[in-house]
C-alpha cells in the first residue's frame, strides 16, 4: 500500500529531487505541499495536481491522510518542524543536518521517540553507488588494516551569497554542518566506524559572517586516523581509504546527483604517483542515472522501515552523533560557549 506523503519546505533539493522522487516512485503518493512563498507553493503544487497546498506547514500536520513528511526548510527551522510533525504522529524523513547543535537534536530524537514515529535523516550518499561499493569492498577485508581515512567536501559559493541558507555561525551558516555531517556518515556507512576523538580548525576568509572552511582531524574507535575538510572555496568531493595493502579512491561523489568514481589501487611504496594509475570500478557520468535517484531509493528504504516496524539505519540517534562530533568542533572555534 502506498505512503501519503506530505512535503515542507520549496526549495532545493525538495522541488528538483524528491518531488521528482516521489511522483515516479509507486511506494508513495504526493498529497500535501507547505512552504511560506504562496506563489511558489501554487506554481510546484498546480502542474503536479497537488491540491492541499499550505503557508503554514502546521495546517498539513493536522491532516489525517499524511502518513509521513519530508522536512527541508532552511537548517535553523528544521528541528521545530521535525518535532512538530512527530508530535502530529508523522513519520518524519528530514534533511541533515536535522538541527543546527545536538541539543536541538536531542529534542528531536526524543519527540519521535515519545510519539512512536519513525524519524529518518536525508543522507542520500548511502544509496550512492560509489559509497556502496566502497563499502563492499573495505568489509570484504581486501584492503588490509586501515591505515587512514580522508574526505573532502566542498561546494563553491561567493561571500556571504546564498538564497536559501543563513549566514551567521548561530543558525549553522558555515559549511562545518552543512557539509560536515555527510562526511561523518561516511565513515559510518563505508568503514563501519565512529568518531572517538575529534579537534578541528575553522577560518574566515571571504567575507562571510560564517566560516568557510573547517578542517577535522579525528581518532576513530577502531584507531585509525580521520582527516575531514569541508569548504565554500571550490566545487570537489571525494575519499580516500588507505589500507595496508591496497586503497580506494572516490572522487565526484557527494552529490545529490549520482555520479562520480571510485577506483582502486594496489599499494606500491616504492612507486610515485600511485594515485594517477587506479582500477577504475565504478563511474558514473550525468544522466547515466535519473537525477532525482539517490531520493526514490532514500524514500523507499524509509517507506520498508515503516512497513516493518524497524528503525532506520540513517536514523535520528546517527544524526545526533554526528552533531554531537560538530558541536565539539564548534566549541574549539569559539562558535558554541
Amino acid at each position: 500500500m502506498a505512503l501519503n506523503v506530505g512535503i515542507i519546505g520549496l526549495e532545493h533539493p525538495a522541488t528538483t529531487r524528491m518531488i521528482p522522487a516521489a511522483v515516479v516512485s509507486p511506494r508513495v503518493r504526493l498529497v500535501a505541499l507547505a512552504d511560506g512563498d504562496r506563489e511558489r507553493l501554487e506554481q510546484t503544487g498546480q502542474p503536479l495536481g497537488v491540491d492541499a497546498l499550505f503557508a503554514d506547514y502546521r495546517a498539513l500536520l493536522e491532516r489525517r491522510d499524511v502518513d509521513l513528511v519530508y522536512i527541508a526548510t532552511p537548517s535553523h527551522l528544521r528541528a521545530e518542524t521535525a518535532i512538530a510533525a512527530a508530535r502530529a504522529g508523522k513519520h518524519v524523513l528530514c534533511e541533515q543536518p536535522m538541527a543546527t547543535n545536538a541539543a536541538d537534536g536531542e529534542r528531536l530524537v526524543a519527540g519521535a521517540r515519545a510519539s512512536g514515529v519513525k524519524l529518518a535523516i536525508g543522507y542520500t550518499t548511502r544509496h550512492h553507488p560509489v559509497l556502496m561499493e566502497a563499502r563492499r569492498r573495505y568489509q570484504s577485508g581486501t584492503l588490509g588494516p586501515l591505515r587512514l581515512v580522508r574526505c573532502h567536501f566542498s561546494s563553491y559559493r561567493s561571500a556571504g551569497a546564498d538564497e536559501s541558507r543563513p549566514a551567521g555561525e548561530q543558525d549553522g551558516g558555515g559549511p562545518l554542518l552543512d557539509m560536515g555531517a555527510p562526511c561523518l556518515d561516511t565513515l559510518r556507512f563505508v568503514l563501519g566506524e565512529e568518531v572517538a576523538a575529534v579537534s578541528g580548525y575553522l577560518t574566515h576568509g571571504r567575507g562571510w559572517e560564517a566560516h568557510d572552511c573547517a578542517v577535522l582531524a579525528a581518532r576513530l574507535r577502531g584507531g585509525a586516523p580521520a582527516l575531514i575538510d569541508v569548504s565554500f572555496d571550490l566545487n570537489e568531493s571525494g575519499f580516500d581509504v588507505i589500507g595496508d595493502g591496497s586503497s580506494l579512491i572516490a572522487r565526484g561523489c557527494y552529490s545529490d546527483v549520482a555520479v562520480g568514481r571510485l577506483g582502486l589501487v594496489r599499494n606500491n611504496r616504492g612507486r610515485a604517483g600511485w594515485l594517477l594509475d587506479p582500477e577504475w570500478l565504478v563511474e558514473l557520468r550525468e544522466g547515466d542515472l535519473p537525477h532525482y535517484h539517490l531520493y526514490v531509493r532514500e524514500l523507499e528504504a524509509f517507506c520498508d522501515c515503516i512497513e516493518e516496524d524497524r528503525e532506520p539505519e540513517n536514523s535520528g540517534l546517527r544524526g545526533l552523533d554526528d552533531l554531537r562530533v560538530l558541536d565539539e568542533v564548534s566549541r574549539q572555534g569559539g562558535l558554541l560557549q
